[in-house]
């Protein structure tokens, strides 16, 4: 694609997040069309998908030159050109145990978590490790998603981390495309039902995973 969720343009033709939504919704559709007696295209869906999540792991998944850890790249070429960031809108490196493509145990998601929430390796990542976000070039320096903080909290285990989430969320009443770093009252999109819903899944998932 030349274009990322966020609508802004792709630096490489190959996102990976996005890639990886492709693999997980084609395994579903195959099992879909199966279910109607489709058999020849549900393989070829399978086989699309299994291409698809071959080349992640042959070209997206490379060594950070900082971290020197096998990570996932959010933008590959397939020349060896790789972007190492993270932009909140979903599909998102973060969300990738949300889509369904990978566990949040996986030690190459738990490497590429570590670089992506911090700013000194994600471009987009604004404020300190405990206290920030993952923003997106669409919106800016210093404004971060609450879109990424919800993505954070469901790709942890650990009860105080989810809970400093909800905490950030909790500031800025109504759930808002992107909110300033420093003030939860400046924001964009008052009402943004995308990240809304998403908000409201997160609530569901929480209480069947921390009642």
């Amino acid at each position: 694609s030349g274009f990322r969720p966020s609508d802004d343009a792709c630096v490489y033709p190959y996102n990976i997040a996005q890639n990886a939504m492709a693999v997980v919704e084609l395994r579903n559709l195959a099992k879909t069309l199966n279910l109607f007696g489709m058999n020849n295209e549900a393989q070829e869906s399978m086989t699309l998908s299994n291409e698809i999540d071959n080349a992640i792991k042959q070209y997206g998944i490379v060594t950070h030159p900082i971290t020197q850890q096998r990570v996932y790249a959010y933008e590959v070429d397939g020349y060896g050109n790789q972007l190492f960031m993270d932009d909140a809108g979903l599909p998102s490196l973060l969300s990738l145990p949300v889509l369904g493509y990978v566990s949040y145990h996986d030690p190459i998601y738990k490497s590429t978590r570590d670089y992506i929430l911090n700013p000194s390796t994600n471009p987009f990542y604004f404020g300190t490790i405990k206290n920030g976000g993952i923003g997106s070039p669409h919106t800016g320096f210093n404004r971060i998603w609450p879109m990424a903080i919800i993505s954070r909290a469901l790709t942890t285990n650990e009860d105080n981390e989810i809970l400093e989430c909800i905490e950030m969320l909790k500031q800025s009443g109504l759930i808002h495309e992107s909110i300033y770093l420093t003030d939860f009252n400046n924001f964009t999109r008052a009402w943004f039902a995308w990240v809304n819903s998403y908000f409201g899944e997160m609530i569901l998932t929480l209480l069947k995973t921390k009642p």
